[in-house]
C-alpha cells in the first residue's frame, strides 16, 4: 500500500468518526496538500459535510502567504468553513 492508499484509508476513518473536522492551515505545502486531499475525499465519496479550515501562524505573515490562504476559506486567527461542491 503506497502513502496516497494509506491517506485515503485515514481519511475515512476520520469522516466515518467524527462530526466535525477541522484543518490547520499554515498556508504551507504540507497543510495544503492534507486540506486538497479532505476535500477531494468528500467530493469524491459524495459526502454533505463541510469541513473547518483554522489559520493560525505566529511566524512572520507574507502577503502571499495570506494571498494564498485567504480563498481557502481560512483568515488569520478565524476558523471558516470551507465547501467541497
Amino acid at each position: 500500500m503506497n502513502v496516497y492508499e494509506r491517506t485515503q484509508r485515514r481519511l475515512k476513518t476520520v469522516f466515518d468518526l467524527f462530526d466535525n473536522i477541522y484543518v490547520s492551515f499554515s498556508g504551507g505545502k504540507d497543510s495544503g496538500v492534507l486540506l486538497n486531499l479532505c476535500i477531494d475525499y468528500i467530493r469524491r465519496h459524495g459526502l454533505r459535510r463541510r469541513i473547518g479550515v483554522f489559520h493560525m501562524d505566529y511566524e512572520i505573515q507574507y502577503r502571499d502567504t495570506l494571498d494564498y490562504v485567504e480563498p481557502s476559506g481560512s483568515t488569520p486567527a478565524t476558523g471558516r468553513h470551507a465547501r467541497a461542491a
